[in-house]
């Protein structure tokens, strides 16, 4: 896949946010399990600014409806305040979550190699990636991220990263390969520029509007994690209990 193409397929994902931010929304509205799991990395250092009269700080890109600053501020300690920064490029997504105490917003294309703003660069204790990885075409995007999110840690902060695994879920992989091969008629460039981890999805048994994603599987992860402190990796969430793949890390 070429600059051109992976162009297209983050469009065609930024469109189909936009289209669906509703929808989708309405969907996500409850916390991950895998969530709880990163808990005991997170609450020891909010527990410390706590004690330092400071909040922890956060920052979550491509935070999509808020959901996760809403779920962990019902976990942390009552004595522990935070202040959090979500990141997403779909306001309509990110309206649907507004609100809450303590959360401000950035808009910024994750897909972009650019740099991030000066001002974040080891400015947080926490930083959060969820269902973002898998959409972004390129490798060099998907090493970016997870050299962005080491580089926004404070000394002492940890960051997590998880990867959908919807080829390893037998209703997910048949949709994926049904909605790509369809779709191949609509874009047929795009498609033949595929890798065998990349695929096309739509929503809700429509494919009016799709999504690319790509299946970051466990050989891609190890080297996604080449150049940073692995402290955990685990599976969980969906009916099977290995639907995203969870790492957490350190510079």
């Amino acid at each position: 896949m070429d600059s051109a193409q992976a162009a297209l397929a983050s469009s065609l994902t930024a469109q189909f946010y936009e289209h669906e931010a509703a929808s989708f929304s309405a969907t996500r509205q409850q916390g991950w399990q895998g969530w709880e799991l990163l808990l005991p990395y997170i609450a020891p250092l909010a527990k410390t600014r706590a004690a330092q009269g400071v909040p922890l700080r956060l920052i979550d890109l491509g935070c999509g409806n808020l959901r996760f600053e809403t779920w962990l501020k019902g976990k942390l300690p009552q004595e522990a305040a935070f202040e959090a920064l979500g990141v997403d490029r779909c306001l309509p997504l990110v309206a649907e979550g507004m609100g809450l105490e303590g959360v401000r917003t950035a808009s910024f294309d994750l897909a972009s190699l650019g740099p991030l703003p000066v001002e974040w660069q080891g400015n947080f204790d926490v930083a959060v990636c969820f269902g973002l990885i898998h959409h972004l075409p390129l490798a060099s995007q998907r090493h970016a991220l997870i050299e962005r999110l080491s580089s926004l840690l404070a000394p002492g902060g940890v960051a997590a990263v998880a990867c959908w695994r919807f080829m390893d879920d037998g209703r997910l992989s048949t949709k994926a390969q049904q909605v790509t091969l369809e779709a191949r008629k609509r874009w047929p460039e795009l498609v033949d520029s595929f890798g065998p981890k990349d695929w096309l999805l739509g929503w809700q048994g429509s494919t009016e509007v799709v999504r690319f994603c790509h299946h970051v599987d466990e050989e891609e992860l190890d080297s996604l994690m080449g150049p940073v402190q692995e402290r955990a990796r685990f599976f969980a969430d969906g009916s099977s209990g290995t639907l995203n793949r969870y790492v957490v890390f350190e510079p």
